[in-house]
């Protein structure tokens, strides 16, 4: 087992609220390998498939080799890409999705299996383009999941990303975003539950570079049992940055008088003329809700289930393919029960 700190907070808070990082013994294998990618809908789509020495991400994991996967869109799709990867005890993999010049697309990349699953997401949106893109991760619970997400967004390009996190029993995800230029935009929705003992840390720095750029950072989540999580979130407006835009909201649901929830918005500025927001609610179900759902004779456990459900639709509803909503929709409801 070897010691790591991981997921460190771009700026620095007090070591009391035990936040900054987190701290894993992890039993990492030297030998590994890879298994084929299962795509679908990659008509006039060049992707290519390598084996790459040396994997980095900004969570702080560093691995001996990836499977490494480059997307070239430079067509309009007319159905989504989508991406399985089955875990399988062991994944490390590295996907760069180059959206070209004026451009539309879509993109699912969902997770399943069991094991230990790091992966790293570039994302390059060149101008006018536009990408929607939804990652789904639903490993086992008893899994390990570190995701690093990292994006540039050219003149008026626009990311809509969705990040549905429900796998794994230690789930470590990184979030970095460029607002490089004038009118770029990224919009991030993020979707996370925790149970048993689960520990989730989430770290999402989304960085305003260009002038009337807009970037959104909204999380919904629970926590349950003695599972912990920390929210770590940052909007920084660059000297420059005139007329923008940024704002981040978590809400967390507390379903559990033995779980942890923790949180830590940051808005950082160095331009005057910038519009910024942030925000984190955390709590209990209202009460007087569920009494209300209840005296319409629903049970305790459904009406929670209907509040939280609430909570995540619309995120939900954002996700690309009915199906995938559907199949997301279940597991909420088991880990509800």
């Amino acid at each position: 087992m070897t010691k790591y700190t991981l997921n460190e907070t771009p700026v620095r808070t007090s070591i009391n609220f035990a936040i900054n990082d987190i701290t894993l013994d992890l039993d990492i294998p030297t030998k590994y390998t890879f298994k084929d990618i299962d795509i679908k809908n990659k008509n006039n789509i060049e992707i290519k498939t390598t084996t790459k020495n040396n994997f980095n991400s900004r969570i702080g994991l560093s691995l001996d080799k990836c499977q490494e996967t480059i997307i070239n869109i430079k067509e309009n799709t007319t159905k989504p890409l989508i991406i399985n990867y089955d875990v399988d005890n062991f994944l490390v993999n590295n996907i760069v999705i180059n959206i070209s010049k004026n451009i539309k697309a879509e993109v699912i990349i969902k997770y399943t299996g069991h094991g230990f699953n790091s992966s790293k997401i570039n994302t390059n949106l060149e101008e006018y383009s536009n990408l929607k893109l939804d990652l789904i991760n639903i490993i086992d619970d008893t899994s390990y999941s570190f995701i690093s997400m990292e994006n540039d967004i050219k003149e008026k390009a626009n990311l809509d990303y969705n990040f549905i996190d429900l796998g794994g029993k230690v789930r470590l995800s990184n979030y970095y975003s460029n607002l490089n230029e004038y009118e770029s935009k990224n919009s991030f929705k993020n979707i996370y539950m925790g149970n048993n003992e689960d520990l989730i840390d989430m770290n999402y720095y989304m960085i305003i570079k260009g002038i009337k750029a807009e970037g959104n950072i909204k999380v919904e989540g629970s926590v349950d049992n003695k599972s912990k999580k920390n929210f770590k979130g940052t909007i920084d407006f660059i000297s420059g940055s005139k007329e923008s835009i940024g704002e981040e909201n978590e809400n967390c649901v507390i379903l559990s008088d033995t779980a942890v929830s923790k949180s830590l918005p940051v808005l950082l500025c160095s331009e005057e003329s910038v519009t910024g927001a942030h925000g984190v609610s955390s709590g209990k179900i209202d009460n007087n809700k569920l009494f209300y759902l209840m005296s319409r004779g629903l049970s305790e456990q459904e009406s929670k289930r209907l509040i939280i459900n609430a909570n995540f639709n619309s995120i939900i509803n954002n996700l690309i393919d009915d199906d995938i909503k559907q199949e997301i929709i279940n597991i909420i409801d088991k880990k509800i029960d």
